[in-house]
């Protein structure tokens, strides 16, 4: 028993030297993985079928329209030989009288088989004129408008007559032969004997006269384009005109010509940019000649002549001193006063292009939920925290690219105000030696940059500073060009239980 009380006795002596603590919560230390983005940025969004299209071989294409016409040909103008006419013709009762009249252009640019007259007179005058007499003039290329020749009938008069012409025409529309000399045949009767004088007369033809329609050939006729028409405006995506130069382009002109006669087509591209840098450079076949436009349709195609035009790369393009000459060959053509010239231009640009250093910002700016429990856990437990990049870039352009980060919307990436940080990474030209398949990025993350994500909403703009290509590349817009970004969030919280 002596032992057993001398053990106890032991025991409570030492209790009374311990502390006894209070019982604490085991701590650990876990990684939260908070998914941020998922973004694909497919080549193919940028079509637009407006300003951006893909031609036949999936080739991302720039491209624009215009339209532009001449005016109407309207009238055409002729002049007859001053000396067409007779002056004070004797005229012998019962006897015919057939005479030509030199009738051709003195000009030589108006040549027609057929014409019909938009305005024009011929003048009579009858003098001495026997009471008896009846007198008729026939024209035997002139017409009515039923096609019936054209007939006079003398009636006495000291001043001269006008005949208007109006409605009637010269030759027939389905002649080939130039018409050279009016054909005039004088016809009288009268109580006196056959071959007696019974009127002098006088016949004017020189008057000047318009035609609203012709068949014939016409030279040094000129149509000039409506310029003020005759632009189109070119918009670039995401200010893309500031970081490429454009290797190739070409303006497509489809071109309405109303008349049956052969032209040739001259004129200048205008173009200026944004920056106000200007060109002109002329419209010529690849061969330095000008275009030759055949009546209807016509397709014209200008490639070569206009590098300079690519090199500022212009937001504005016309057509300036536009003009058609008329060319008039072996065979006969014809023109109506309503007649004119329509064109219409494309200018495709396919995206084969020199890069240069230029900052592109996105427009669109992403929204980031983060969900109330990730973000308390954010704000009271966080050690420490990184973001983790996957990006894939199937495109063969290379840049620097920046997220811009805040806790409200409307980042403005020149305004510091308006974002908390940045963080920056460099995306490989899927053709380049580390580009063409997944890049894993790191970016460490302070305490402070960290707290921005215990905010219910996180903003994210990406602004990307492409590097100097050095060598053309192309672009297509298939589903396999695309710009993959993935982002993850980790976060080593410290949990208590």
């Amino acid at each position: 028993m002596k032992y057993y009380g001398i053990l106890l006795i032991a025991i409570l002596v030492l209790l009374g030297g311990c502390e006894v603590k209070k019982p604490t919560k085991p701590k650990w230390d876990v990684d939260l993985a908070v998914p941020l983005i998922n973004e694909t940025y497919l080549v193919s969004d940028l079509v637009d079928d407006v300003n951006i299209i893909t031609d036949t071989n999936d080739v991302l294409t720039l491209t624009s329209t215009g339209d532009v016409a001449t005016p109407t040909f309207g009238n055409v103008s002729f002049t007859p030989p001053p000396t067409a006419g007779i002056e004070n013709a004797d005229i012998p009762s019962g006897v015919p009288i057939q005479q030509s009249i030199p009738f051709l252009d003195p000009t030589g640019e108006v040549l027609f088989a057929y014409a019909s007259i938009a305005e024009g007179v011929i003048q009579t005058k009858f003098t001495n004129m026997h009471p008896s007499a009846d007198i008729e003039i026939e024209f035997g290329n002139i017409f009515t408008a039923t096609n019936e020749k054209l007939r006079i009938i003398a009636t006495p008069s000291t001043d001269w007559v006008n005949h208007s012409l109006v409605g009637c025409h010269f030759g027939l529309i389905d002649s080939d032969e130039v018409i050279e000399e009016m054909q005039i045949k004088i016809t009288s009767t009268s109580n006196q004997p056959i071959g007696t004088e019974i009127a002098t007369m006088g016949l004017k033809m020189n008057l000047p006269m318009a035609f609203d329609e012709i068949k014939g050939k016409l030279y040094n006729f000129t149509m000039g384009l409506q310029e003020s028409l005759a632009s189109i405006e070119i918009e670039y995506p995401q200010g893309l005109n500031q970081a490429i130069t454009l290797q190739d382009a070409t303006i497509t002109m489809i071109l309405q010509n109303d008349l049956e006669f052969d032209a040739e087509f001259s004129g200048q591209f205008y173009a200026y940019n944004e920056d106000g840098d200007e060109v002109t450079v002329p419209i010529l076949t690849d061969n330095g000649q000008n275009f030759h436009v055949t009546p209807g349709a016509n397709t014209l195609e200008v490639h070569n002549s206009i590098a300079s035009l690519l090199d500022i790369m212009p937001t504005h393009i016309e057509i300036v001193n536009g003009l058609f000459t008329i060319q008039s060959g072996e065979v006969l053509g014809s023109v109506r006063a309503s007649d004119k010239i329509e064109l219409d231009y494309v200018v495709k640009a396919p995206f084969t292009f020199t890069l240069h250093p230029q900052d592109i910002v996105v427009k669109e700016e992403i929204d980031i939920p983060i969900s109330g429990e990730n973000a308390k856990r954010i704000e009271k437990n966080a050690l420490s925290a990184r973001l983790e990049l996957n990006i894939l870039n199937k495109v063969p352009v290379g840049a620097t690219a920046t997220a811009y980060f805040s806790d409200t919307p409307n980042i403005d990436v020149a305004d510091n105000n308006t974002y908390k940080y940045t963080k920056v990474t460099t995306i490989y030209a899927s053709n380049s030696p580390e580009g063409g398949s997944d890049q894993m990025v790191e970016l460490t993350l302070t305490r402070d940059e960290l707290m921005l994500f215990s905010n219910p909403h996180v903003y994210l703009k990406w602004k990307f500073s492409f590097m100097e290509s050095g060598t053309p590349v192309t672009i297509y817009a298939t589903s396999a060009d695309y710009l993959r970004i993935k982002s993850m969030l980790y976060a080593k919280i410290s949990v208590e239980y």
